[in-house]
C-alpha cells in the first residue's frame, strides 16, 4: 500500500494558488475522474500557469501525479495551458 503525504501550505499563500486556498475543491478529489483527466481539465481551464503549478493543484485536490510525467504529456499540457491564457 502506497500512501502519499498531504501537502501543507503556509498560512499566507501568494501567487496563482492564493485565490484557491480555501476552495471547496481542494482535497475533494472526484473519484470518477482520473489524475490524467483532471490534469487536462485544469490545463484547459486557464487557472494554471505551468505544468508544475498544475501538478501542485492536482496534489492539493488529492490526486497522485505519478502518471503526469514524460515529454509527450507535458508538451500537451503546456500547449493547453498556453492556449487557455490567451
Amino acid at each position: 500500500m502506497v500512501t502519499e503525504a498531504r501537502l501543507h501550505l503556509p498560512s499566507k499563500v501568494v501567487g496563482p494558488l492564493a485565490a484557491d486556498r480555501n476552495s471547496s475543491m481542494l482535497g475533494d478529489m472526484d473519484h470518477n475522474v482520473t489524475a490524467v483527466e483532471r490534469a487536462f481539465q485544469l490545463a484547459k481551464s486557464g487557472v494554471c500557469q505551468s505544468v508544475a503549478d498544475l501538478k501542485t493543484r492536482l496534489r492539493l485536490e488529492g490526486y497522485a501525479t505519478t502518471q503526469i510525467v514524460g515529454g509527450a504529456i507535458s508538451k500537451q499540457l503546456k500547449a493547453l495551458i498556453e492556449a487557455a491564457q490567451k
